[in-house]
């Protein structure tokens, strides 16, 4: 078992948190199955009972109830004798609100990941049509959004660079605007970056992130 820093949520061994994971594995084939979560923290997480063959450094999407995220692998441990595996992986980037719906104590400042964005993100469910030159749209759900960007939830990600054009609905109001695709994960989803300068809707879309962080914080008891 390895050894994390900060404070760690062990569930009752015998009622372990059910997630669901799924992506791309090491072969470039898609899976989709369910493990057990037996220790969390605030974005960290130990499964058991992983069958698929990812590797190192891969990034999966994780359910939990209604809530998905990406968490990228840290250490995968040799099949068990039921042919599972032990799987440690840490969230691509820590949730604004509590993932796993525990009172887990928060890791020390210093042992937290960097958080490169520099505004926060916020959890949601969303909708989002985008295109890339020409007329064909896409539609999908976003996971989350901020000031600069959101994530989309989508098997077959654009490459890193594609030059997009969004229309988000989300919570009533609609926000449009050119975009980039800044990051990229296979079987998951892609992170894309807004052109805040022609984005039409900027008022509306703070108006949400206000109403999404009062519901962190009314969680919270703040």
């Amino acid at each position: 078992m390895s050894n994390y820093s900060g404070f760690i949520y062990k569930p009752a061994r015998r009622s372990p948190l059910q997630v669901r994971i799924w992506g791309l594995d090491a072969n470039g084939r898609p899976f989709s199955q369910s493990a057990s979560a037996m220790e969390v923290n605030s974005h960290r997480v130990v499964l058991e009972e992983v069958a698929a063959p990812i590797k190192d450094n891969d990034v999966i999407g994780l359910s939990f109830g209604e809530k998905k995220a990406r968490f990228r692998l840290l250490r995968l441990s040799v099949p068990g004798e039921n042919g599972g595996r032990r799987a440690e992986l840490e969230m691509v980037a820590p949730a604004v609100d509590d993932f796993w719906n525990h009172d887990t104590e928060a890791t020390p400042t210093e042992n937290r990941p960097a958080e490169r964005r520099k505004t926060p993100r916020y959890r949601c469910t969303g909708f989002i049509a985008f295109s890339t030159e020409g007329p064909a749209v896409v539609r999908a759900q976003i996971s989350d959004i901020s000031k600069n960007g959101c994530y989309i939830d989508i098997e077959m990600p654009y490459p890193v660079g594609t030059a997009l054009q969004v229309k988000i609905s989300l919570m009533g109001a609609t926000v449009d605007a050119p975009a980039v695709v800044a990051s990229s994960h296979p079987g998951v989803g892609m992170g894309i970056h807004f052109d805040e300068h022609r984005l039409i809707g900027k008022l509306e879309l703070e108006e949400v992130l206000a109403q999404l962080e009062h519901n962190i914080l009314s969680k919270q008891g703040i």
